[in-house]
Parts: C-alpha cells; structure tokens; sequence
C-alpha cells in the first residue's frame, strides 16, 4: 500500500499539506466517536478511573461536528450532476451502510438472541436510536443543500436555524426531535455545520486559520479552557450530549483548534494517522458491528475503560490493515468498497 494514495485528496484547490491536514483531524474525529460508544465516566471506583474517564469524555462529542463540517467543506454539485452524485454516493456510502446495518443486526440476533419485529431492525439501520445514523444523516444534507443551494446567505441563515434548534433542545421544546423519536435525525440540529463547511470552503478560511499562528494558538488555548470546563461541568452534571447549544460551542472550539493542530503536524508526513484518516468510515461502521458486541463480551477492568476506545481503534486499524494485504494479495478491489474503504 502506498502512502501516498492515503494522504492526497483528488481536490486540484487542496495542496497535499491540506490534503494530510483533513486526514489528520478525521483521525482525531473517529477517536471521538468511539469515545462516545466505548467509553463511559465511571466515579465509584477509585481517583484513577474517575479522572481518567472523565478527563476523556468531552472527547465523545467532537467528532461527528467535525465529520460533517468535513463532509460540507468537500460538498461540491455541478450542473445536472443528479444521476452521477447519488450512483457514487450509493456505492461510497449506501451500499456499504447497509451491509454493515444488517451484520449489525444479526450480531444481536445470534450472539444476544434479539428478537424483535422486523420494523425495529430497519428503524435501528437509519439511525432511530441507534448509533448508526450518519449515514442516512449525511444523505438527507446532501438532499437539503442540493435544494437550498450555496448562496452564502442560505448558508448563514442555515448556521441560524441550527443554533435556534439547539437552543430548543436544551429547553426540551424541539418538537421536531420529539416529533423523530431522536435528536440524532433533526437535520436542523447538524445543518449549520454543513453550511460552515461550505462557507469555509467558499472563503478559505482553512487556510487562513492555518497559516496564522496568532489566531491558532488562540483557537488552541480557547478549547484547552473549554475542553476543561465541558469536563468539569460533565462531571458535576453527570452526562454530556451534542444537543445543546455550549455543546456547540465547545465543538466549535475542538473544529477551530484541532484543525490548526492538525495542519501543524502535516508539516510531516505522519503516515500512521493520515492512514486512520482515510479509514474513517470503515471504523465507523464496523466498530458498530465488530467492537462494541466484543467488548460487550469481554469483562474489561474498570480501571481500563478510558483505554477501551484506543484498543478498540488499534483493533479495527489492525482487521482493515489485514484485509488490505489480502486484497492486494488477490489483485481485488471491490471488497474495500463494500466496507467502506476506497479502492
């Protein structure tokens, strides 16, 4: 495998530093993510895992902001594009959700005897109070900003609504989240940083925020007092979410301050977490199938639980890293496909 085809975007406006900078900050994004499924603050059993689970928390809300914001930044519709958009997007990112949905679903069938309606297993593969909404949450934006366009006041607009439905889900009145069963699904929560991606992409200011020192290491230390802040009030509060608007905010400073960090270390190849950032989706959907029904199998120590999301990655970065081998072995490409790797 050549590191180079994991490191440079096909993005002709992108340079290869850039390129390496958006895979870096999709690596912290993932981590993220299996914080939020592996890990969980435990306070009744001794200093260490308290602070450790806890100190690491605030992580298991940064990365699904950053992957749409991502997703918007690169959100790119040419004229009369309709057929070929969604042909490749139903290969890039359907076809491979639903192969992990209905694996998923038979994890619980047989290993956890589940035995439910049929309706329940289909709700659960769009995302209804599952973990697995992304996908059909990336397709709806894909469909709404397909509509709405990419005038810059739409976009701001956009920014608007999504901050008046955070809002309301943290009053408890957002009757279109009550409405879904789920927050997870109200496009309204998430579009406002699709729409910052595509306003960033618009007026550079990636590069802008990169190329000044000043302004990232303020955006640095904004998030280090926040981060600690988010961590303290999780701990008091006994919980943490993204539907809230200071969630926001705080995922607004991890976007702005992970980004100037990553841009910092792609001064270097850093081969192993731009390798991490090309496998994003693959770790998102088979750590829903394959870690979280091992883990649940396995009684981890207490004191371990702030480890289980690195070995959980380690272990799923180890199966794809094999599954490649095997694939250049066989001179094949399809199976990375239909698991969500580019060929």
């Amino acid at each position: 495998m050549e590191t180079k085809n994991a490191v440079v975007l096909p993005d002709p406006t992108v340079t290869e530093r850039e390129s390496r900078a958006f895979f870096i900050i999709k690596a912290f994004a993932i981590f993220s993510v299996l914080v939020s499924h592996l890990s969980n603050v435990i306070c009744d059993l001794g200093t260490f895992t308290t602070v450790s689970t806890v100190a690491l928390e605030p992580w298991s809300i940064m990365g699904v902001p950053i992957f749409i914001t991502v997703s918007g930044f690169f959100y790119r519709r040419k004229p009369h594009d309709t057929k070929a958009f969604w042909k490749k997007k139903g290969i890039t990112i359907v076809m491979p959700w639903i192969i992990a949905g209905i694996l998923r679903n038979l994890v619980d069938i047989v290993l956890y005897h589940s035995r439910e309606p049929f309706l329940y297993y289909v709700q659960r593969m769009l995302g209804f109070n599952s973990s697995f909404y992304f996908p059909f949450l990336l397709i709806l934006l894909f469909a709404v900003f397909k509509l709405m366009g990419k005038r810059p006041a739409l976009l701001w607009v956009s920014i608007g609504v999504s901050a008046v439905s955070l809002v309301l889900e943290t009053l408890g009145y957002n009757y279109v989240s009550i409405l879904l069963g789920t927050p997870s699904l109200n496009v309204f929560n998430w579009m406002g940083f699709f729409a910052l991606g595509m306003l960033a992409r618009r007026y550079r200011w990636d590069r802008r925020l990169a190329q000044s020192s000043v302004a990232g290491w303020i955006s640095v230390a904004v998030f280090a007092v926040l981060y600690g802040l988010t961590a303290f009030g999780e701990f008091k509060e006994g919980g943490i979410t993204y539907y809230r608007m200071d969630a926001a905010v705080f995922e607004l400073s991890a976007l702005l301050a992970l980004y100037f960090l990553s841009y910092q270390l792609a001064s270097r190849r850093q081969r192993i977490l731009c390798e991490i950032g090309s496998c994003t989706y693959c770790v998102y959907l088979y750590h829903l199938v394959l870690i979280t029904g091992l883990f649940g199998l396995v009684n981890f120590p207490a004191a371990l639980t702030a480890l289980q999301p690195v070995l959980g990655l380690a272990i799923m970065m180890g199966l794809i890293e094999a599954g490649k081998w095997i694939c250049k072995l066989l001179k094949i490409k399809w199976p990375m496909t239909l698991v969500g790797l580019k060929g």
